[in-house]
């Protein structure tokens, strides 16, 4: 009686002790639950050949961004962050699955990716110049932090020029259409005309744009904008007299003028009535006044 009554004892003692042992084992060391949940949730999502992990272990970076994301973000949201910032990311991950092929791809593809968004960004920065035109907006507008912050989001690589370089590439392109201008303007063999619009702007400047007119060798109407002038304080005759003269002086058209137009104002008929009695005294020079009476 006394072996059996020692074996039953013997087998009632072990499998107490066996739980015991474990649960003091995982107590004691704690790398025996963090191996035993990464088993349970599955870690072998597609997204996480994407990401490295940080050396603290909290964290994990984007391989082709940076980007970081906590350990504990689900891996749905790492898909979406591929998805959104690196369409076509399972291509590249497929050609580097192999170790030997990786360096080369890697090497590779920041070449590449220097080189293509550059044009492409340049015709960026132009289509936003376009674009201010257009809208006459300000240059300012391309400096807000709005508007560099939506390109980002779109395209991480996306670089605006500064603000001075958006100022000197408009004042380029204004000088090259002068220049252009001027040129067409001196091949004009016979009188033109010339037109005045005036119209204030939202902080109550005046504006005026002076456009000439013209019939070529084959009877074909011809007309150009010449410029736009801001008439200064006190935006009387005299004032809008010395801005056309300007604008006249310039493309060399003070011989040439066979007519004005302008919108029938009290300072604008001063104004040509100046100019028509500097050209009278040039005797063999005419020059005809027309007003346009606007009705509403």
């Amino acid at each position: 009686m006394d072996p059996k009554s020692a074996a039953v004892m013997s087998g009632a003692i072990i499998p107490q002790i066996e739980p015991v042992d474990i649960g003091l084992g995982s107590v004691e060391k704690g790398s025996t639950i963090l191996t035993a949940k990464p088993r349970k949730k599955t870690m072998t999502s597609v997204y996480l050949k994407y990401f490295e992990t940080a050396t603290d272990g909290k964290s994990r970076k984007c391989k082709f961004c940076g980007q970081s994301y906590s350990i504990a973000t689900a891996t749905g949201n790492l898909g979406r962050h591929l998805s959104n910032r690196h369409p076509g990311y399972d291509k590249i991950g497929d050609s580097s699955n192999s170790h030997t092929p990786q360096p080369v791809t890697v090497a590779k593809k920041p070449q590449a990716q220097v080189k293509v968004p550059a044009v492409e960004l340049d015709h960026l920065n132009w289509v936003l110049i376009k674009w201010l035109l257009v809208a006459s907006l300000p240059t300012s507008t391309l400096t807000e932090k709005w508007l560099i912050n939506a390109f980002k989001f779109l395209n991480p690589s996306a670089e605006l020029w500064s603000g001075k370089k958006f100022q000197t590439v408009l004042r380029e392109v204004f000088r090259s259409m002068q220049e252009s201008v001027r040129l067409t303007v001196e091949q004009v063999c016979s009188k033109v005309s010339v037109t005045l619009d005036f119209w204030t702007s939202y902080e109550q400047i005046l504006y005026m744009s002076v456009t000439c007119q013209w019939i070529d060798e084959n009877w074909s109407f011809q007309k150009v904008l010449l410029d736009i002038c801001h008439i200064p304080s006190p935006c009387g005759g005299s004032e809008i007299y010395y801005a056309l003269l300007k604008v006249l002086r310039l493309y060399n058209l003070e011989t040439k003028i066979l007519s004005c137009t302008h919108d029938n104002s009290p300072n604008a008929l001063h104004a040509c009535h100046t100019l028509k009695g500097d050209m009278d005294s040039q005797k063999w020079l005419r020059f005809a006044i027309f007003r346009v009476l606007l009705t509403h």
